[in-house]
């Protein structure tokens, strides 16, 4: 009798664990379908940004390029300006050198 009446709790026990088992199973699989739908729409909003954000580096990219062809126009501008200046400077220290010769004092 004792035998029967184990066998009858252990087979209810199982009973309610596969019921157990059976509903969270149910619940995760709402959760996981729930969590599709949130990737989803993550994946549809952030697209977007994604081609602004290719979009804004191809901008910069762009303005480096326009910025780094500027700087080499502004130096060589400044070499083209600043050459009949070294060129003066370097004649007027001959020059100054020269008269420094010539008009020098024997101290003696």
């Amino acid at each position: 009798m004792i035998v029967e009446i184990s066998l009858a709790v252990i087979a209810a026990c199982f009973v309610l664990i596969v019921i157990r088992l059976y509903s969270l199973s149910i619940r995760i699989e709402e959760a996981i379908r729930r969590f599709e739908e949130l990737l989803s729409r993550l994946e549809n909003d952030i697209r977007p940004i994604l081609y602004d954000v290719k979009y804004i580096i191809s901008d910069i990219k762009g303005i480096t390029e326009i910025a780094k062809e500027g700087s080499k126009k502004i130096d060589h501008l400044i070499e083209a300006v600043m050459g009949p200046f070294q060129t003066l400077s370097i004649f007027l220290k001959a020059v100054r050198a020269g008269f420094n010769a010539f008009f020098r004092k024997e101290r003696g």
